[in-house]
C-alpha cells in the first residue's frame, strides 16, 4: 500500500465518522432533555475521543507525510485543511463539549456544536475529495 493509499484510507475513516457525527450523532443531542444529555454526553465525548484522536493522528502524519514526500499544490492544500479542521476541533468544538458536559448554555451550546460542526464536515469532505483527486493524478 503506498503513502498516498494510507492517507486516503485515513480519510475515508475521518469522513465516515463526521458524517455520521453530522447527521446522527449531533442531531440526536437537540432529541434529548437537558438532563438526559448531561448523562450521556460525558458517556459520548470519552468513547469517541479515542476513534476521533487516532483518526485525527492519521490524518496529521499521513498529510506531513505526503507533504513532505510528494510536495505539490494538492498535498498543500489538503495539509492547510487538516490544520483548519484541527484549529475547529480544538478551539471550538472541545470548548462547547466542555459546555455541554458541565450543563452550561443549554440549548445555545448544542446548536452552536451544530454550526460549528458543519463547518468541520465541509473541510474533512474537501480533504477527502483533494486524496481522491491526488489519487487519481498519480
Amino acid at each position: 500500500m503506498s503513502l498516498l493509499e494510507a492517507y486516503l484510507l485515513a480519510d475515508t475513516g475521518m469522513l465516515t465518522l463526521i458524517w455520521i457525527t453530522e447527521l446522527i450523532n449531533y442531531p440526536s443531542f437537540k432529541e434529548m432533555s437537558t438532563v438526559q444529555l448531561r448523562k450521556w454526553h460525558p458517556q459520548y465525548t470519552q468513547r469517541i475521543s479515542y476513534l476521533v484522536a487516532l483518526l485525527m493522528f492519521a490524518e496529521g502524519v499521513f498529510g506531513a507525510a505526503q507533504l513532505y514526500v510528494h510536495f505539490n499544490g494538492l498535498s498543500l492544500l489538503a495539509f492547510l485543511l487538516i490544520l483548519g479542521c484541527f484549529a475547529l476541533s480544538f478551539f471550538q468544538a472541545v470548548p462547547l463539549h466542555n459546555q455541554i458536559d458541565r450543563g452550561e448554555q443549554f440549548p445555545e451550546a448544542v446548536n452552536a456544536l451544530l454550526r460549528k460542526n458543519k463547518l468541520c464536515t465541509i473541510c474533512w469532505s474537501l480533504i477527502f475529495v483533494v486524496g481522491v483527486v491526488e489519487l487519481w493524478m498519480n
